[in-house]
């Protein structure tokens, strides 16, 4: 974040969790979470959805990506203890809808030789009113 402040002062950036974003109901035009909530257990989702259509301007956008699940316990010669959550498009399509967005478009695609589970994009829109 310091090094994205420094390189583009013309923006704001900011650190939160993603179910407790730092900005006014209906704020944003678009909510951009790419590969963010797979270190959200499947729980948390409803509450981050819920959280993304209340920073949602009426009629603002979501797009998403995730799919499958992972943990990994070795990454660039060092052991760590990762746990991903990357959930199947029917799942986040679900959590999606149930949170009041609209599909726009959802692209699947099959893992590649280097990866475990199908990958998919989503593009949602928000309610078009909000109380």
């Amino acid at each position: 974040i310091a090094v994205a402040r420094r390189n583009s002062p013309e923006f704001s950036f900011e650190v939160a969790g993603l179910s407790e974003l730092p900005y006014a109901n209906m704020q944003l035009g678009g909510v951009f979470a790419w590969y963010s909530i797979i270190h959200s257990p499947p729980s948390d989702l409803p509450r981050i959805f819920a959280e993304f259509v209340r920073v949602l301007a009426p009629g603002g956008h979501a797009l998403l990506s995730s799919a499958g699940h992972r943990h990994v316990s070795r990454a660039d010669g060092h052991d760590v203890s990762l746990e991903s959550h990357l959930f199947t498009p029917e799942t986040i399509a679900g959590h999606l809808t149930d949170a009041g967005f609209s599909v726009i478009a959802r692209l699947t695609r099959q893992a590649r030789p280097q990866e475990n589970t199908p990958q998919a994009a989503y593009s949602h829109t928000g309610p078009p009113t909000q109380e």
